[in-house]
């Protein structure tokens, strides 16, 4: 639905990995392009995934399962 939806309006999406070893920075940076949607409003326009239930819950957002809807 939110895909059809991004179609029909003419939306443009992007799509960000950031990846890296343990103790690299990787929720860090994470927060920080978050940080950067709330301050432009934007953070409604923003999903974040993690590959476990773990890893998503660490930066606030779901399992890639979860957003995909499968």
């Amino acid at each position: 639905e939110r895909g059809t939806r991004l179609q029909e309006e003419g939306g443009r999406q992007h799509f960000q990995f950031v990846g890296g070893e343990g103790g690299t920075g990787k929720s860090r940076v994470i927060h920080a392009i978050k940080d950067m949607f709330r301050l432009k409003d934007g953070l409604h326009t923003l999903i974040l995934t993690g590959a476990s239930g773990n890893a998503a819950a660490l930066i606030g957002g779901v399992t890639l399962h979860s957003a995909a809807n499968i």
